[in-house]
């Protein structure tokens, strides 16, 4: 847009170099963000997996008790998966040496819960059992990414998972 005042011409618009500068600054501002953004992003998401784990977990607690049944967080061989499952109805297999068995559980809270790839889980047992009576095994989840760690645990609280310092 260009003005007339007093018979000489104001231009009000930014030159080519004004704009190329501009996008230069911006970009130098973002590289410098970016590694603090992916270290955010990975505490992020170690946060969310370690709150979905209790949800589960305290949900699991919940229903054995309330449906007077065994329910139990079964992991992946990878540690990379996680489901919810629950003893079958007749419980006990005379076949497998009283062993008891487990089925899936509907709903959301059922599914195989994947981890981020950002996430490491570590865990000595595949199986984490929840009780009619509210005990629950004893064991200790920890969740790693980068350089941030949380551990889960139902060892210190006896009867409960949460989150622990190490």
């Amino acid at each position: 847009m260009i003005l007339q005042i007093g018979g000489t011409k104001k231009n009000n618009a930014f030159t080519l170099i004004e704009i190329l500068l501009v996008v230069v600054i911006m970009g130098i501002v973002l590289a410098l963000a970016a590694p603090n953004f992916s270290k955010g992003y990975s505490r992020f998401q170690l946060d969310r997996t370690a709150d979905d784990l209790l949800t589960v977990s305290r949900w699991a607690q919940a229903m054995a008790i309330g449906q007077e049944r065994i329910y139990a967080l079964s992991f992946s061989d990878d540690r990379r998966s996680y489901e919810l499952e629950r003893a079958d109805i007749n419980e006990v297999n005379e076949e497998d040496n009283g062993e008891v068995k487990f089925g899936p559980v509907n709903g959301a809270l059922g599914r195989l819960h994947q981890l981020p790839d950002t996430i490491r889980l570590d865990l000595h047992e595949n199986l984490i059992k929840f009780y009619p009576d509210g005990t629950i095994d004893p064991a200790k989840i920890r969740l790693t990414a980068s350089d941030h760690k949380t551990v889960i645990s139902s060892i210190e609280v006896r009867g409960m998972m949460m989150r622990v310092e190490e």
